[in-house]
C-alpha cells in the first residue's frame, strides 16, 4: 500500500520521490519532491508506478512465477516500463542508497540543483502562502493611509516623473525585502542552529520560510498597487498632474502607473514596518503547513528549554 507524506525525504543529499518494499508491500511518496505545478499530474504518475510495481510483484509471488529477473529484482518488461514512464522526467531510479543499502524501489530527482529548486517550490506550495493574506489587512490599511497622505503633496508626482525604471525596481525590491525581514524577526520565524537539527535541512526550511513570505508579500504589494492605481486614476486630473508633476509631455497611463508604483513602495516602507500582524502563534499556523509548523514548534520548545536550563 503506498503512503503519501508532506515531509521532504532525503537520501544523503539526494531528494527522494518514492521508496518501496516489495516484501512488505509498502510504498512511500514524498509530495514536496514534485514541486508546485502541475502537482496532481506528477503525483498521479508516480503513484500509479508504485502501485503497479507492488501489485506485479505480489502477483508474481502468489503464482510462484519464475520469470527471469535482473539484479535489482525487476523483470526486463518492468524495467522497460519504468524507463518509458520517466523518459523525459527528472526522476531517476537507483537500486541502492549511498550507504550501500539495497532498495526495491528508490526514485530520486537528478540533478541535485533542480531537485533543490523543486523541493523548495513544493514546500512553499504546501505552506499555502496565500493563507497569510487575511493577516495583512492592518498592514494594507496602514500602508494605504500613509501612501494616500503622501499623494496629497506634489513631491511624489515630481519624483515619479523623474525616476528611471531601475529606481522603481530598486525601491520595490528594497520595500519587499524590508517587510520580509521585519516579519521574520518580529515573529521569530528563523530556525537557528542547534545540536538536534541538521544543517542541510535547517537551511532548506529557512529558505522555504523566505519563499513563502516572498509570495505572500508580493500579493500584498500587488493589492496595494492596484488600490493606489485606482485612486490616482480617479482623483488626479491629467492637467493638474502635468502642471504640478513637471511633465513636459501629455499625461499617459504609464505616468499614473509610475505614480502608483512609487506610492506603493513608499507606503510599504513607511506604513508597514512596525505594524503588527496577528499574534505570533496565529501567524505560524496561517503561514506554515502542518509538518513545518510542528517542526518549528518542536525546535522552539527545545530552545526555550535550553535557555531555562542555562538561567537556572
Amino acid at each position: 500500500m503506498p503512503c503519501l507524506t508532506d515531509l521532504p525525504l532525503f537520501d544523503d543529499k539526494d531528494l527522494v520521490v518514492a521508496d518501496g518494499d516489495y516484501n512488505r508491500q509498502i510504498g512511500q511518496i514524498s509530495i514536496p519532491a514534485f514541486g508546485s505545478f502541475p502537482l496532481n499530474i506528477r503525483v498521479r504518475k508516480v503513484l500509479l508506478q508504485v502501485v503497479r510495481e507492488l501489485y506485479q510483484h505480489k502477483v508474481q509471488n502468489d503464482r510462484n512465477e519464475t520469470a527471469a529477473t535482473t539484479e535489482d529484482g525487476m523483470t526486463e518488461s518492468e524495467r522497460g516500463t519504468v524507463s518509458r514512464q520517466f523518459l523525459f522526467s527528472l526522476i531517476r531510479r537507483e537500486h541502492s542508497t549511498p550507504t550501500g543499502e539495497k532498495m526495491d524501489l528508490h526514485l530520486i530527482i537528478r540533478p541535485r540543483i533542480q531537485a533543490r529548486l523543486r523541493v523548495l517550490s513544493g514546500m512553499t506550495y504546501a505552506n499555502r502562502p496565500w493563507g497569510i493574506i487575511p493577516a495583512f489587512k492592518p498592514v494594507v490599511a496602514a500602508g494605504f493611509a500613509t501612501g494616500a497622505y503622501g499623494l496629497i503633496f506634489p513631491t511624489l508626482w515630481k519624483l515619479s516623473g523623474a525616476f528611471e525604471l531601475l529606481r522603481f525596481l530598486g525601491l520595490m525590491i528594497a520595500a519587499i525585502f524590508s517587510i520580509i525581514v521585519w516579519i521574520i524577526v518580529s515573529h521569530n520565524l528563523w530556525e537557528r542552529p542547534a545540536k538536534s537539527n541538521d544543517k542541510f535541512v535547517r537551511k532548506l526550511y529557512n529558505r522555504t520560510t523566505i519563499a513563502t513570505l516572498t509570495v505572500a508579500v508580493l500579493c500584498y504589494y500587488i493589492t496595494l498597487f492596484v488600490l493606489f492605481l485606482l485612486t490616482v486614476l480617479l482623483f488626479v486630473p491629467p492637467s493638474l498632474f502635468q502642471s504640478l508633476g513637471g511633465l513636459k509631455s501629455s499625461v499617459e497611463f504609464w505616468n499614473y502607473t509610475k505614480l502608483a508604483w512609487l506610492a506603493t513602495s513608499i507606503a510599504t516602507f513607511a506604513g508597514s514596518i512596525g505594524v503588527g500582524l496577528e499574534n505570533q502563534e496565529m501567524v505560524r499556523n496561517i503561514m506554515y503547513g502542518y509538518r513545518q509548523n510542528q517542526r518549528s514548534k518542536y525546535y522552539r520548545d527545545q530552545q526555550e528549554e535550553n535557555s531555562n536550563q542555562k538561567s537556572n
